[in-house]
């Protein structure tokens, strides 16, 4: 295949590519009806499932794997077996014939599949889990919400464990869970050490108890500080912490931790082992030098080259795309660093009011009738959110500073009969804010209503040019969003 920008295979060989144009591939080992292609024909060539894909996920089970993705308007869509309810639909199915993508949650922005359980995280940060819960791999011990099944250990529906999570990774059985403040927490199936609280233990086939002292863990437990990114196979993880450096734990058979051995160890002639391993049951550094680099940006929004869906201004650019307020600087760049002309700043604006048309008389000699923004420009002077840089000029290739659009968006909420009054009441955090000059009002207004928080904790550097992608996340958090200020958010 070519042009493929994210791929997941599964346990039992079960793949899934997206391609640059949104859409989803599935190959491999179709038992189970895990390709979502509506039969359980194994296929060695690829066939088109879905289309806007941002992300997909294939279960790692050997045998009846499952598939999980996500499309670009952040609906999470599954199929495949749902003897354990891995699929989060609410009740247990075998699906004797094969199931299509069907959607089960809308708002997320991650997801992870084990091998018969799963994870997804939500825009708001919170984490849901699902499916197989016999060794409190779905971080949950409530009431059991299966009626249909009250005696059964798995959950057929997404159930809300943890707030604030920044990305989840499924293993086996057990589940790894990075929290926005950087702590590590894991929960589930404690075999091998792949929980990483220095505790560990083996069964037999028969799932006696043989060795060690550890036990499953059935609601998430912190075992770190400071990491950024997770990742879990069948019963190892490795994570990787702030200062570059990544830590694994687990199942050691092939060296996979990458150091030689490990704080337990067991060989083949012990009872239901059947070859020599070394166990790590609490992280721990391997011992050849190594520098991880950042994972590169795959998945790209609304077919622009250089926004990725991991920029905090990719919704934004999308929702202004999908508005029609910017096609962008060309049909496949955003040029989100590019710095913004007043002309452009004003024009965002009046599209996304809805571009009204106003018989108003304009006196700006330097703003052509024929241009694209003159509409734009004679709006938002009969609105009063300009009045130009003189009486006979606009000045619109200027580059728009930010006290200028903050003062523009507040303007126009002032036209609407909102904005606020006596500004001044409010602290000030801006060391570089008078709120006696034009633009005061408009930088307590926007810190009010979530617009911006500033550049800094103390400044807010009004007179620093705006660029397109700050513009257009000023307009979604105004006009679209309108949610609470972000927290420290540079922009």
């Amino acid at each position: 295949m070519t042009d493929v920008v994210s791929y997941s295979r599964g346990g039992g060989g079960t793949c899934g590519a997206i391609k640059s144009d949104g859409s989803l591939w599935m190959w491999g080992n179709n038992r189970s009806g895990q390709l979502g292609n509506g039969t359980k024909t194994n296929t060695r060539v690829p066939v088109e499932v879905m289309d806007h894909v941002a992300a997909v996920s294939c279960s790692i089970d050997p045998s009846y794997g499952f598939t999980a993705a996500i499309t670009k308007d952040g609906s999470l869509w599954t199929w495949g077996p749902d003897y354990k309810g891995q699929l989060g639909t609410g009740s247990r199915n075998y699906n004797t014939e094969p199931v299509r993508p069907q959607k089960i949650m809308t708002n997320v922005c991650a997801v992870s599949c084990g091998q018969n359980h799963a994870a997804a995280i939500k825009n708001d940060g919170s984490l849901w889990m699902w499916g197989d819960n016999q060794d409190g791999e779905v971080g949950y011990i409530g009431p059991n919400t299966n009626s249909e099944y009250p005696s059964s250990q798995f959950e057929a529906q997404p159930h809300k464990v943890m707030d604030n999570v920044a990305c989840v990774s499924c293993g086996f059985n057990f589940t790894a869970v990075v929290k926005k403040d950087g702590s590590l927490w894991t929960c589930g199936e404690n075999r091998f050490g792949a929980l990483g609280n220095g505790k560990w233990y083996l069964i037999n086939m028969a799932g006696e108890i043989t060795y060690g002292e550890g036990t499953d863990v059935l609601t998430p437990a912190k075992i770190m500080e400071d990491v950024v990114d997770v990742g879990c196979e069948y019963h190892a993880s490795i994570a990787l912490k702030k200062d570059g450096s990544y830590w694994t734990r687990g199942w050691n058979i092939r060296g996979e931790l990458g150091y030689p051995d490990g704080d337990a160890s067991y060989t083949a002639s012990a009872p239901g082992v059947d070859r020599d391993c070394y166990i790590q049951s609490f992280p721990r550094q391997p011992e050849y030098p190594f520098t991880p680099k950042k994972p590169p940006k795959t998945f790209t929004v609304a077919d622009f080259s250089d926004v990725f869906l991991e920029d905090y201004y990719a919704k934004p650019v999308q929702w202004a795309v999908d508005n029609a307020i910017t096609g962008g600087t060309s049909a496949t760049a955003f040029s989100p660093n590019t710095a913004c002309t007043r002309a452009q700043a004003v024009t965002f604006l009046w599209r996304a009011a809805g571009s009204p048309a106003v018989n108003y008389a304009m006196n700006f000699t330097d703003v052509p009738a024929d241009a694209y923004y003159a509409e734009a420009v004679r709006w938002a002077v009969s609105q009063g959110i300009t009045s130009g840089t003189s009486a006979t000029t606009f000045t619109p290739g200027a580059v728009c500073t930010r006290a200028q659009i903050v003062t523009f968006l507040y303007r126009r909420e002032q036209a609407q009969g909102g904005g606020m009054q006596d500004a001044w009441m409010f602290r000030n955090p801006f060391s570089d804010v008078d709120l006696e000059t034009y633009y005061g009002d408009a930088v307590m207004w926007a810190v009010a209503n979530g617009v911006t928080s500033g550049t800094t904790a103390t400044t807010f550097s009004p007179d620093t040019t705006c660029t397109r992608t700050q513009i257009v996340t000023f307009l979604w958090r105004r006009m679209y969003r309108r949610a609470a200020p972000p927290a420290n958010k540079t922009e």
